[in-house]
C-alpha cells in the first residue's frame, strides 16, 4: 500500500499535533479535533509520528482499506536535538561521571576525561530532514560535517559531500538518520565498520535500523 503524508488525504497540522494518539510510534484510529468537515470520508486511519513505516504492517491496513498517514518533519528537531545529546554523553561521559558522583565516589573525579565535540569530524548518513537539523547544531558545536552520498551520488548542500566509504574512514561520529529500505538495511557491514577509527563512534537514533553482520 502506498502511504500518504496527512495533506495528501486533506487533513489540516490539527491532525499532525494529535501527539497523544500518534507518539508511541503505534497505530492509532481517530479523528481531527478541529476539522472533522474534511475528514468526514475517514473513518479510521493508522498514523506515525514520523517518516519510517518499518514498523507498520501497511499490507494488511491495505487489506483493509485503512488509509496509512504520516508526518515528515514533524519530530526532527526532536530527533536531531537528541542525537547531539547523545554526543555529548557519549564523548564527556557524562553517564558513569555522573554515577560515580552520586555512589560518592568522588576520588574518580582525577581520573575525568571527556572529548569536545569541536574540532572533530561528523558523518551524516541520512541528510532528510533529521540529517540537516542535526548538521546544523553541529556546525553551532565547531564540528566539521561531512555528508555521505546517497547511491553514490553527491547531496547539494552547503556541507562537503564524499562516498560512504570515505566519510567512515574519517569520521570522528557517524550518525545514521535513514529509513530501513531494503537499499539501506545493513548498510554498515563489518567491512564498512572496519573503515573506521578505533577511536571512532556511531549514534544510531533510527527505529529497528541493521546494521547489518559484524562477523
Amino acid at each position: 500500500m502506498r502511504a500518504q503524508s496527512a495533506p495528501a488525504l486533506g487533513l489540516t497540522a490539527t491532525w499532525l499535533r494529535m501527539r497523544h494518539c500518534i507518539r508511541s510510534s503505534l497505530s492509532a484510529t481517530a479523528l481531527p479535533l478541529g476539522d472533522r468537515e474534511s475528514a468526514k470520508h475517514v473513518s479510521s486511519v493508522i498514523a506515525r509520528s514520523g517518516a519510517g513505516l518499518d514498523n507498520l504492517d501497511t499490507d494488511a491496513a491495505a487489506r483493509r482499506k485503512i488509509p496509512v498517514l504520516f508526518s515528515p518533519g514533524m519530530n526532527s528537531r526532536t530527533v536531531a536535538e537528541h542525537t547531539l545529546a547523545l554526543m555529548l554523553n557519549l564523548l564527556r561521559r557524562i553517564t558513569p561521571w555522573a554515577n560515580a558522583a552520586a555512589s560518592g565516589r568522588w576520588e574518580e573525579r582525577g581520573r575525568y576525561q571527556g572529548d569536545e565535540l569541536a574540532g572533530l569530524t561528523l558523518g551524516i548518513i541520512g541528510y532528510g530532514n533529521i540529517g540537516k537539523r542535526v548538521a546544523f547544531l553541529a556546525n553551532a558545536f565547531g564540528m566539521k560535517v561531512v555528508v555521505a552520498e546517497r547511491g553514490g551520488t553527491a547531496i547539494t548542500g552547503e556541507y562537503s559531500t564524499l562516498p560512504l566509504e570515505e566519510v567512515l574512514s574519517i569520521a570522528d561520529v557517524v550518525t545514521l538518520h535513514l529509513p530501513l529500505t531494503n537499499e539501506t538495511k545493513g548498510i554498515l557491514s563489518a567491512e564498512r565498520l572496519k573503515l573506521m577509527r578505533p577511536s571512532a563512534c556511531i549514534i544510531n537514533t533510527v527505529i529497528n535500523f541493521s546494521l547489518g553482520s559484524t562477523q
